[in-house]
């Protein structure tokens, strides 16, 4: 991969901390058999290193991962609605199980397609 250039202004400290954790979360027995979520966590992720957060939507999910035509219509088909349930659903599994000890958790808010990095009071205790 190239060069990542963050457009949001965030400490490069905290970035490198979320990317971390990204990759702890993809290489998780957990998603080791979700090659779809797995796919679509790293594009919702790298969208939201970008600062471009306002980019993603059910459209660009469908097109640009799920692999849905240009034609697509969100209000005939929910399947990027139903990935990112599928999502938040495993990242909590994930969290529940080996990322439990782990400071920073990802989280895809209710209503929301692009992630959350939230630090995590209970870890390490």
């Amino acid at each position: 991969m190239g060069e990542v250039v963050q457009s949001d202004h965030r400490p490069a400290n905290v970035v490198d901390a979320e990317r971390q954790e990204l990759a702890a979360v993809l290489a998780s027995p957990t998603f080791a058999r979700s090659q779809r979520l797995v796919k679509l966590l790293e594009y919702i992720s790298e969208k939201h290193f970008l600062g471009q957060d306002a980019e993603v939507g059910e459209y660009s999910i469908a097109t640009e991962v799920l692999g849905r035509p240009a034609d697509f219509d969100p209000g005939e088909d929910a399947i990027a609605r139903v990935e990112i349930h599928r999502l938040r659903k495993k990242l909590r599994e994930y969290h529940v199980a080996e990322g439990a000890r782990q400071a920073l958790k990802i989280i895809i808010p209710p209503g929301m397609y692009t992630p959350a990095f939230q630090r995590d009071g209970s870890a390490g205790e």
